[in-house]
């Protein structure tokens, strides 16, 4: 599987809940083919896990913003800033930040607390289920969204660096 994402261009994987106790020989063989094994945090995440997740993750650390499932959300919780803080203080190594984020004012917030990125996906499947028969018809409206999320990312970037 890691040789075909290579082939195929990939750089990396997110991998959803894999219990940090069983990555190991993933991450090995992800080292071994050149792809990324990219593992979450959550604000719930303890300290002394969180350690282990960062000397394994590799690419960037997904920091999850909440608890429970992916969607589109009003605000960023205290607990996602809270763990920003967390991981910086802990590692440098770069931060993506997902779970809920929809708007340029989310990832302006991301950004602004620390992050290097952030993912979105619930906002993009929004766009696109308007019309699942004409999906290229939605095309300017993802574009749309992408220069609106690009925005966001660089007035937070800008904020931060004041």
């Amino acid at each position: 599987f890691l040789e075909r994402l290579n082939e195929a261009g990939a750089q990396g994987i997110i991998v959803p809940d894999i219990p940090i106790e069983e990555v190991n020989s993933l991450a090995k063989a992800g080292r071994k083919k050149d792809i990324h094994v990219i593992l979450q945090a959550t604000p719930n995440t303890s300290k002394n896990r969180l350690r282990k997740i960062i000397n394994t993750t590799s690419g960037f650390l997904y920091i999850v913003n909440f608890e429970g499932v992916t969607g589109t959300k009003r605000s960023i919780p205290n607990s996602t800033i809270d763990m920003i803080n967390k991981v910086k203080n802990l590692s440098h190594m770069p931060l993506m930040a997902g779970f809920g984020v929809s708007t340029k004012n989310h990832a302006k917030s991301l950004v602004s607390a620390g992050v290097d990125g952030v993912i979105t996906g619930s906002a993009l499947r929004k766009i696109y289920g308007k019309d699942l028969n004409n999906p290229k018809e939605k095309m300017s409206d993802i574009a749309e969204f992408a220069r609106q999320m690009k925005k966001g990312c660089e007035e937070g970037y800008e904020k931060r660096t004041l």
